[in-house]
């Protein structure tokens, strides 16, 4: 299994610029825009060209989200909120071809990276990895009681542990319900 690098940046506007424009604003990169070797150094310094999409938010009608992944999205949790504002700002005005759309008031991010009880935020099936990894993280911990019997005592959920769905919230809520069954049978 393999697990990566997400984050989320919302981008909170006084007034929606996009009324009537667009619900999602889908950035093509031309090969002028594109990185041939993505370095640490030239990722710092391109960290937005990962940016593929900016969506309005589906609840909160006068904020737009932004995904990043891989490195880009752990170099951008480092970022001061006025930096991803202004370079966010600029690409609106460039891709819209409108310079008049204005910052936005408040950037707001993720740190599912950089969270030490997280280091990150989806898992994947990597190159020689397969259904049956996401079956061993969900085996519960045995202990062996005082009669000398394996009684399982930790158990494990998520979306790494749901061989279909997992890398989602779906697989994350399944997983939980398994769980919760399997503890519900212990007491019955």
């Amino acid at each position: 299994m393999g697990f990566n690098y997400i984050t989320k940046i919302f981008l909170r506007y006084k007034t929606p610029f996009w009324t009537n424009r667009f619900t999602r604003l889908y950035l093509l990169w031309d090969r002028v825009h594109e990185v041939e070797t993505e370095t640490e150094t030239s990722m710092k310094e391109t960290w937005y060209r990962k940016i593929f999409e900016f969506a309005v938010h589906p609840l909160v009608s006068n904020t737009l989200v932004v995904w990043l992944s891989g490195e880009s999205a752990l170099h951008a949790e480092s970022l001061e909120d006025d930096v991803i504002s202004t370079k966010c700002t600029d690409l609106l005005r460039d891709f819209l071809q409108d310079p008049s759309i204005p910052e936005p008031c408040e950037v707001l991010k993720t740190s599912w990276n950089t969270n030490p009880y997280f280091r990150g935020a989806y898992s994947y099936v990597a190159v020689g990895s397969g259904g049956e990894d996401c079956d061993r993280l969900a085996e519960p911990l045995y202990v062996e009681n005082t009669k000398g019997v394996d009684i399982a005592r930790v158990f494990f959920s998520g979306e790494a542990t749901h061989r279909t769905f997992y890398s989602t919230a779906h697989g994350a809520f399944l997983s939980g319900e398994r769980v919760a069954k399997q503890l519900a049978s212990l007491y019955q």
